[in-house]
């Protein structure tokens, strides 16, 4: 794999974080979340990655990422973008609020990786998103599911953005808005879905 600064490749290669003094093994999915781990409250979330052996034969590991964890969040998900820094891979790490308290079934987080504020419209409601910063929406959808429109305009008020998003009252999604790939183009959006578990009604007796 290329490293390469690309805000929305996560990458797909076993990597450890530290977990107080252990070190637990990671197997991460392009573009999907990877299992839930329970970890210890610390400072700092630390990922890893192998780096040869020492002199007596066992592995070595390098720190390749850091992020301060957030006492506040119950949940985290942790979202890895690659960075190439002096020919070395690195990860630049975001954590999110995962808990459904916050971002909650039907809902959108909308992740602004753009250099100004975009004004963003869903459906019937709308949010104000400053640069390097997140929002959760609703999607106000039905217990079907339905399309909902979504507007982005800059701060000229101009629409950069603009489609219909299939929303789920089962389901949430993250999406990620970078900086456009060509000076004075449009931003680049994409976006990350998650079914969430339902519960099952009751056997008759």
């Amino acid at each position: 794999m290329k490293a390469k600064s690309d805000a929305f490749r996560i990458v797909a290669l076993a990597r450890v974080l530290k977990n107080g003094g252990d070190f637990i093994p990671l197997k991460l999915n392009m573009h999907s979340r990877s299992k839930v781990r329970s970890l210890k409250v610390s400072d700092i979330f630390s990922l890893y990655m192998a780096d040869g052996k020492d002199e007596e034969g066992k592995a070595k590991y390098r720190e390749v990422g850091r992020a301060p964890q957030t006492p506040r969040m119950s949940h985290v998900l942790y979202v890895l973008f690659p960075e190439e820094h002096e020919g070395a891979l690195y990860f630049r790490i975001l954590p999110l609020n995962d808990a459904l308290k916050h971002f909650p079934a039907g809902s959108f987080c909308f992740v602004n990786f753009t250099e100004e504020t975009l004004d963003i419209r869903l459906s019937l409601n709308s949010k104000k998103i400053p640069s390097q910063e997140t929002a959760v929406m609703a999607s106000n959808v039905d217990p079907k599911g339905n399309m909902v429109p979504c507007v982005m305009k800059n701060e000229q008020g101009n629409k950069v953005f603009e489609t219909r998003l299939f929303a789920q009252a089962s389901g949430r999604e993250i999406v990620f808005i970078g900086p456009p790939k060509e000076e004075g183009g449009l931003p680049s959006v994409r976006f990350l879905p998650q079914l969430l578990p339902q519960k099952l009604p009751p056997i008759p007796k």
